[in-house]
C-alpha cells in the first residue's frame, strides 16, 4: 500500500534503486485494484504529529473517516486553557515551548544524547506551546495572574460608604467586618468589567468557592460541547 499522491515518488524510488543495484531489469510498478479496506494514513508534519499521536493512542479513525486531530490542534490546548487558566504559569509554559520550537534544528541533531523525559517534551513542543498560550488566555479570563488579580480596566466596584463597618465609631475599619455589595446601590457603576473577572473578586470571602464553580462548570459546558460535536462527525 502506498498513497496515491505519491506513486510517482515511489516510481522514481525504484528505479534509483535498480540502478544503485546494478539491476539491467527495470522496476514496473502496477496499480493493483482490491476490495480489501486500505489502511490508514494521515499526513503530518512538526506541527500536527503530536495531536496525531493523542489520537492513534485512543484509536486509529477506520480508511475515508473524519481524522479528529484536526479539531483536537484547538480543542485539546483550548480545554487546556479552561483547567488550567492562570497569565503567569500559562506565561512560563508558552515560553519554554517556544523556545523549544525555535531550537528545534539544534535539537534535532542531538535527540540521542537526550533523555526520555526531555525527548517527550521536545516531541510535543508545539503541544506544550499551544496549552500555555490558551492558558494566558483564560488566565485573562479568570483575571488570575498566580493567584493574584489584575486591575486592568477599572473594577466596577466602587465602595462609598464605610461608615456601617467603622469599629466603635473610631473612624477606623473593623477588619472583621463583612462587606455587603449590593449590584443595585450606589457601590455598583452599572457596567461590567470589560474583559474576565472583576478583580473586586478579589477580595471576596466566597472569590474560591465562586470562581472554582465558575471553571468547573464552564470546562464542564466546553467538554460537553466537544463531545456533541464529536458524535455528529460520526453520523
Amino acid at each position: 500500500w502506498c498513497p496515491k499522491l505519491q506513486l510517482n515518488e515511489v516510481d522514481r524510488a525504484l528505479k534509483r534503486g535498480a540502478q544503485a543495484a546494478g539491476s539491467e531489469a527495470a522496476p514496473i510498478l502496477n496499480t493493483v485494484t482490491t476490495r480489501s479496506t486500505p489502511p490508514t494514513y494521515h499526513r503530518t508534519n512538526t506541527l500536527t504529529k503530536g495531536y496525531q499521536a493523542i489520537i492513534d493512542a485512543y484509536g486509529v479513525a477506520s480508511y475515508q473517516e473524519i481524522n479528529p486531530a484536526i479539531f483536537t490542534i484547538i480543542t485539546f490546548p483550548f480545554l487546556f486553557g479552561i483547567m488550567f487558566g492562570d497569565i503567569g504559569h500559562g506565561l512560563i509554559m508558552f515560553l519554554a515551548g517556544l523556545y523549544l520550537v525555535l531550537k528545534e534544528n539544534y535539537f534535532s541533531k542531538r535527540l540521542k544524547s537526550y533523555e526520555e523525559i526531555f525527548l517527550m517534551m521536545y516531541h510535543g513542543r508545539y503541544i506544550i506551546m499551544m496549552n500555555g498560550l490558551f492558558a494566558v488566555y483564560a488566565g485573562f479570563l479568570y483575571n488570575d495572574i498566580f493567584s493574584l488579580s489584575l486591575n486592568i480596566f477599572g473594577s466596577s466596584w466602587q465602595p462609598t460608604n464605610f461608615t456601617q463597618y467603622e469599629k466603635n465609631s473610631s473612624h477606623y475599619i473593623n477588619p472583621d467586618a463583612i462587606y455587603g455589595m449590593d449590584p443595585k446601590g450606589q457601590e455598583y457603576s452599572g457596567n461590567p468589567y470589560l474583559f474576565g473577572v472583576d478583580p473586586f473578586w478579589n477580595l471576596a470571602e466566597n472569590k474560591l468557592t465562586f470562581v472554582n464553580s465558575y471553571k468547573m462548570k464552564l470546562a464542564v459546558i466546553l467538554g460537553l460541547t466537544q463531545m456533541t460535536f464529536a458524535d455528529s462527525q460520526s453520523l
